[in-house]
């Protein structure tokens, strides 16, 4: 009997590992030192980012992006090196369609974060769209956009907390190339960014929270605390 309760564990412990390396995971910024790379390449348009340890969602440390007195600008690259993540309906072995990502702003109206195709920022049909429309346009937006530019308008309300979603990315924009990123804050002080990853599967994120719906799960860093 001892030695089919042992054999029973062994398996159960084997199954979990294999769950664990199997796991299509990709970590874009989280506790990665890789973020200081992008900088290196010229991740910026009149916006300073910066690492910060002071206020972050996950972890020890968080992007920061300050905006100058007038307000608004972009810290953005199209082309990161290494970075050439496609998305897809059904991913295959190094393929992803779920993304997670945490934000918080601070002085700010509105933020925004904005994925490249192949290089290519996509279609400004509107300041905020609805899918299938959104089909192009690989942008997320909580608050006022100031911009114009077309993107999916998550929160009526900037994030004075930290407020983490996950997005099914196909179901939102289709499938494309993600090859950079655009990190966008409204206003004259300054957001912060956390928790950026990709997933094959909605099931292989971190636990902070329940999930509970492919398309969006959205909480604050308060709730998730209350939780634990």
């Amino acid at each position: 009997m001892k030695k089919i309760f042992l054999l029973t564990l062994l398996l159960a412990l084997f199954c979990f590992q294999a769950n664990i390396i199997n796991a299509e995971v990709k970590v874009l910024f989280d506790e990665e030192n890789d973020f200081l790379k992008i900088a290196a390449f010229g991740f910026t348009a009149g916006c300073n980012a910066e690492i910060v340890k002071d206020d972050v969602f996950h972890g020890n440390m968080a992007i920061r992006v300050n905006t100058p007195i007038l307000g608004n600008c972009q810290a953005y690259k199209e082309q990161i090196p290494d970075w050439k993540f496609a998305i897809k309906e059904k991913p295959g072995k190094g393929e992803y369609r779920y993304l997670t990502f945490a934000w918080k702003t601070v002085g700010q109206v509105g933020i925004m974060i904005q994925f490249p195709d192949n290089g290519a920022w996509g279609a400004n049909p509107g300041p905020c769209v609805e899918p299938p429309v959104s089909k192009g346009t690989r942008r997320y937006i909580d608050g006022k956009n100031e911009t114009g530019w077309g993107g999916i308008c998550i929160d009526k309300n900037p994030p004075k907390e930290w407020r983490v979603y996950t997005r099914d990315l196909f179901q939102d924009f289709g499938e494309f190339v993600m090859t950079g990123m655009a990190l966008t804050p409204f206003g004259t002080d300054h957001a912060l960014y956390d928790y950026l990853m990709l997933a094959s599967s909605i099931d292989e994120f971190p636990k902070l929270a329940v999930v509970s719906s492919a398309e969006v799960i959205t909480t604050t860093w308060a709730n998730v605390k209350r939780q634990y």
